[in-house]
């Protein structure tokens, strides 16, 4: 099995009453771990106690630093996710140093964010269908024609989309190459942000195990 990143990418929202990364500290703690600025930021037209920037704004061996001070969140972002767990755990470690926030009381919740492209043996086309078996002949007569699944989404029992500790997993023939390729989007939430490191840290042999188990329910084989 070979998987392709696209993106990875872990954030957390402060809980506090005002977002506390300010310009320019926030630069000067990136840049002393190593971390290079996307760009200089203008200025900003205001001064005071608190005062932002936003977007991308640095960077280290693959790994991208955002910042919204509208959201209350910080994120690191890349293509490879050991890169993207070390670059999540700096911004820890520079929220506890250079900004004194106490990651067990002064963080809302934590999100870790993927899109990969897995290849396997078998028709991701076939499989699927094949695993949704035959419940969707249900609208069959309605659309006047034979109808079959296209996708496999896995969510957290017994909790809603808005919750704060939540996981949401799609997994869908890539359109390109839909007889060969799969495309697996994943969304892991939690409000304790040991749980969403460690979930972020063994995503992709997580995926692998999901693809394996969907060919061993329809009989290909794991």
């Amino acid at each position: 099995m070979t998987i392709k990143p696209q993106r990875y990418r872990i954030s957390f929202v402060v809980n506090r009453l005002y977002y506390p990364f300010t310009y320019p500290e926030i630069l000067e703690s990136l840049e002393k771990r190593g971390y290079q600025r996307r760009a200089t930021p203008p200025q900003p037209a205001m001064s005071g106690a608190r005062v932002y920037i936003a977007g991308y704004v640095a960077a280290k061996k693959g790994s991208h630093v955002e910042l919204n001070e509208g959201k209350n969140l910080i994120a690191c972002e890349g293509e490879s996710i050991n890169r993207v767990v070390a670059g999540f755990k700096e911004i820890i470690e520079l929220s506890e140093k250079d900004f004194h926030l106490e990651m067990s009381k002064d963080i809302d919740y934590s999100e870790f964010i993927s899109s990969v492209i897995v290849s396997n043996s078998g028709n991701p086309l076939e499989l699927i269908r094949k695993f949704n078996e035959d419940a969707y002949n249900v609208f069959d007569e309605a659309l006047g024609t034979e109808t079959a699944g296209y996708t496999i989404r896995i969510v957290s029992k017994d909790r809603e989309p808005g919750d704060k500790n939540w996981f949401d997993i799609v997994i869908t023939p890539r359109v390109s190459t839909a007889d060969k390729e799969y495309f697996v989007e994943t969304v892991f939430r939690d409000e304790d942000i040991k749980n969403v490191i460690e979930f972020a840290s063994q995503s992709n042999s997580k995926i692998e195990a999901i693809i394996n188990k969907i060919g061993g329910v329809v009989g290909i084989g794991e």
